[in-house]
C-alpha cells in the first residue's frame, strides 16, 4: 500500500504464499514496484451488480471469495478471473466474508442479521447462524477452523463452532456472546 503522504514508501504488507511481502520502511524507497502496479480487473467487472464489501482468498491461493451488496457471494478462479461459484440466500448485501483455514467453507455475514456458512465446492449452505440483533459486519474462522467469529451493529462479538461440520460436538447457538 502506498499512501500520498509516503510517497514512495509502504506499510507492511503481507500477500500469502508471496515470499516477497513488503516490510514498513520510513526511510527507503520500495524496492520491488511489480508489487505495487496497478493490477487489472480480474474478478467481477461482469460479476457482481453492486459494491464489493469484502474480500478473502482460499488457503491455497487458487480462488478469490467476494461478498457484495448484490446479496451474492462469489468464488473467482484466481488465475483465470473467472466465477466458478455463486452463493445465494442472503437477503441483504453481504458485508464480511472469511474461509476456514482447510479451504473447505466459506462464511459470509450479512446486512441481513445473519451469519452463514457455505460449502462452496458444491454451493450448498450448511448452516445459517442466527442471533445478531442488526448488521453482521465482520466474520472471522478461528487459526485452527473450530469457531467462527462475528460481529455486529448490536454491539455484541459472537463465537460460534463450527465443531459438527468436523465430526466433533458444536451447533448453532453461539458458545459465546458479548452481550452486556
Amino acid at each position: 500500500m502506498v499512501f500520498p503522504q509516503n510517497a514512495g514508501q509502504a506499510a507492511s504488507m503481507r500477500v500469502p504464499g508471496n515470499p516477497r511481502s513488503v516490510r514498513e520502511s520510513s526511510h527507503k524507497p520500495i524496492r520491488s514496484p511489480t508489487l505495487l502496479r496497478q493490477p487489472p480487473i480480474l474478478y467481477g467487472r461482469w460479476g457482481h451488480e453492486d459494491w464489493v464489501r469484502s474480500v478473502a482468498v482460499t488457503p491455497d491461493g487458487r480462488y478469490v471469495v467476494s461478498g457484495s451488496d448484490d446479496k451474492t457471494v462469489r468464488v473467482w478462479d484466481w488465475q483465470s478471473g473467472k466465477e466458478v461459484r455463486r452463493l445465494t440466500g442472503h437477503e441483504r448485501g453481504v458485508m464480511s466474508v472469511a474461509v476456514t483455514p482447510d479451504g473447505r467453507y466459506v462464511v459470509s455475514g450479512s446486512h441481513d442479521g445473519t451469519v452463514r456458512v457455505w460449502d462452496w465446492q458444491s454451493g450448498k449452505e450448511v448452516r445459517r447462524l442466527t442471533g445478531h440483533q442488526g448488521v453482521v459486519y465482520s466474520v472471522a474462522v478461528t487459526p485452527d477452523g473450530r469457531y467462527v467469529v462475528s460481529g455486529s451493529k448490536d454491539t455484541t462479538v459472537r463465537v460460534w463452532s463450527l465443531g459438527d461440520l468436523y465430526g466433533t460436538a458444536g451447533g448453532q447457538r453461539p458458545v459465546a456472546s458479548g452481550e452486556r
